[in-house]
């Protein structure tokens, strides 16, 4: 069952006519940015801890690459993680991807602009960070 938060963001999100789906088994919700410069769009998810202040962004295969490539892939997240405060790229081992995410705590009656600020924040920095992997992937 969702929590008050998430159904809170929920109606946030519909008052701004945004697209999204929500999961209130799991409480999760997604959604996709778009128009972005580097990368075609970026899928948010947002998950809701049962605490009611909580809530873990992710953006889950910024970029796939082979296992041979992990070494310079662990560089450039450190490089990436100096350079950005707001988000945290690590290499997922268990499908050779890279993975973005910040933790939030959130307020009522504010939690909806939070986060779609956050979210909004979260795709341009995983699109302005985007062509430093694709270099070390293909270089």
């Amino acid at each position: 069952m969702a929590t008050k938060m998430m159904k809170e963001v929920m109606e946030y999100l519909d008052g701004q006519n945004m697209h999204y789906k929500a999961n209130e088994e799991k409480n999760v919700i997604e959604m996709g940015i778009s128009g972005l410069d580097n990368i075609k769009s970026v899928k948010i998810l947002l998950i809701f801890e049962e605490n009611e202040r909580m809530v873990g962004l992710r953006v889950y295969n910024v970029c796939d690459f082979p296992e041979d490539k992990a070494d310079a892939l662990y560089r450039v997240c450190s490089q990436m993680n100096h350079k950005f405060r707001w988000m945290k790229f690590y290499v997922d081992e268990t499908d050779w991807s890279i993975t973005a995410e910040n933790d939030a705590i959130i307020s009522e009656g504010t939690a909806g602009d939070e986060l779609l600020e956050l979210s909004a924040r979260a795709a341009g920095i995983v699109d302005e960070a985007y062509p430093n992997f694709m270099k070390a992937i293909w270089a």
